[in-house]
Formats: C-alpha cells, structure tokens, sequence
C-alpha cells in the first residue's frame, strides 16, 4: 500500500573532516555519485552531508572514497 519501508540501519555513516578531500579544498564527489539511497548523501556549498534520517550505513561511500585515509567512519548502529 502507500507506505514507505523502513530500512534495517547496518550502521550509522560519520566524517572525518580531516580527511574528506572536500573539507580540504579539493572539489570531490564520488560519495555522494555513489550512494545507493537517494538523498542520504548529499553536496551542499560543495562539501558532502550525510543524512542520519536516510543513510542506511551500508558503506558503500566509504568503500568508494578516494581520500588518503578514511574519510568515512562507519559507526555500529545502535
């Protein structure tokens, strides 16, 4: 029927501002290119934001992140 399904949250997706590229001047977006749940990771002023609300911390940003070190930490889900 017209209900949305809720997804099981594998974890809870955070950044490192340190390493995120685009914290550091670097124009970056293959996170959120990648992300396989609409609007959980978005750009805004050029600089990547994960929705809590959406993200289902399935990793894929984390495993797509060309930053030296890692730029995004999966937290456990509580």
């Amino acid at each position: 029927s017209g209900k949305k399904k809720r997804f099981r949250f594998l974890a809870l997706a955070k950044v490192d501002t340190v390493a995120w590229l685009a914290f550091n001047g670097t124009v970056c977006t293959v996170c959120a290119e990648h992300c396989p749940v609409e609007n959980a990771l978005t750009m805004e002023a050029g600089k990547p934001v994960i929705h809590d609300d959406i993200c289902t911390g399935c990793g894929v940003c984390q495993y797509v992140c060309p930053a030296p070190g890692n730029a995004i930490i999966l937290l456990e889900s509580k």
